[in-house]
């Protein structure tokens, strides 16, 4: 029993660890070549892996694009601080801790950015075909959205504005930090010579930007 269960684990471990060694050499190729420039056999060849071994885990390309944006975002919601999820702090709180994540996990993953560049390309310009959309669901069901149900929470408890779309409010705010991201992660090598800025101040304040225009004055 035990060495069935050993065995078990060891088909699935490696399983794992294949399917790991081939969204990591993905993602590079990605954010080198963009995503429509690479094919399955390039990703075969830099891996080392034959194209058949590359399809007992992902359909195509585009299926793997979307394996790493998954990656991604469960793992910045994995790493948020523990007053973003305080069921006893204010919504403004929490709102400022989520944002404070999502600057956190940049600079701890900046080619997460320079991936999503790509990605936006590629989700923007790709047909809306039965696998998109399927693909589309499963990421619905899987992740959900934060910030939208925080600006719910400090509308209710009256530490943030009870005007506003929770909807809209969460569209923008993701808008705007995501537009940031790329911007700071195209130009991470001449970015503070041109404007004599930290990106790290500029990313903070941008987030303090963003609380005050939702603040119950």
């Amino acid at each position: 029993m035990n060495e069935l269960v050993n065995n078990t684990r060891g088909y699935y471990g490696h399983r794992e660890r294949q399917r790991d060694r081939i969204l990591m050499t993905a993602e590079q190729l990605f954010i080198r070549d963009g995503i429509d420039n690479v094919s399955i056999a390039d990703i075969a060849d830099a891996v080392g892996m034959t194209r058949a071994t590359i399809y007992r885990y992902f359909a195509n390309r585009v299926e793997i694009a979307w394996a790493l944006q998954r990656r991604y975002t469960e793992n910045l919601i994995d790493s948020m601080p523990s007053d973003a999820t305080n069921e006893r702090l204010p919504g403004v709180t929490r709102l400022r801790a989520t944002l404070q994540g999502f600057c956190d996990y940049y600079f701890q993953y900046p080619e997460r950015a320079l991936y999503f560049t790509q990605f936006d390309r590629m989700h923007t310009t790709q047909e809306d075909n039965v696998q998109l959309q399927e693909l589309k669901r499963n990421d619905a069901q899987i992740i959900n959205d934060p910030v939208s149900q925080l600006i719910v929470i400090g509308m209710r408890d009256g530490s943030l504005r009870a005007n506003l779309d929770p909807h809209k409010t969460s569209t923008t705010i993701y808008t705007i930090i995501w537009g940031l991201e790329r911007r700071l992660g195209v130009s991470a090598a001449t970015f503070e010579v041109e404007y004599k800025q930290n990106q790290r101040t500029i990313y903070e304040e941008t987030c303090q930007i963003i609380v005050q225009g939702l603040i119950t004055r």
